[in-house]
């Protein structure tokens, strides 16, 4: 913060605002700003919008984030959730016992080998297994077809 910016937050700070805008170059700005009388504010000759449920307190100071080029603010309460992990979770399968013992194997040279081989036989598994599958629903097909012949079950 400048110290421009700390003397506009110090005299202004039950009407000042923190507006961040992340740009298409992976910056991120930092603005202090007091909104207009309309609820919007002006930075860099762009004009944002201000709302009443997009915005959340960063020290004490109202703050909205914004993509460039964007109006209307970014709702961090309201992003759609993508993650099927919490962070709580991903941090306890990392940090289990199971999961490093498993990365240390696979840095043993024998352990691509051995993943082939698991690999291979699963592989060989399942092929068994649909070929068992199909073989039954031939049969109940047949069946199937008897019945219809006849007219119906007796």
């Amino acid at each position: 913060m400048t110290l421009g910016q700390r003397f506009k937050v110090l005299f202004n700070k039950r009407r000042i605002v923190r507006v961040y805008i992340f740009g298409n170059d992976r910056r991120i700005g930092e603005y202090y700003v007091i909104p207009a009388k309309d609820n919007t504010v002006t930075i860099d000759n762009k004009k944002y919008t201000l709302t009443q449920d997009a915005y959340h307190y960063q020290k004490g100071i109202p703050t909205y984030i914004f993509a460039d080029n964007k109006v209307t603010p970014v709702n961090i309460f309201d992003v759609p959730k993508t993650d099927k992990l919490t962070a709580e979770d991903f941090k306890s399968i990392t940090d289990s016992k199971i999961i490093q013992q498993i990365v240390d194997e696979m840095d043993d040279e024998s352990a691509p080998k051995e993943l082939l081989i698991l690999g291979g036989a699963m592989l060989l598994g399942f092929v068994v297994l649909g070929y068992l599958m199909m073989t039954s629903l031939e049969g109940i097909e047949q069946m199937l077809q008897e019945i219809m012949n006849r007219g119906g079950v007796e």
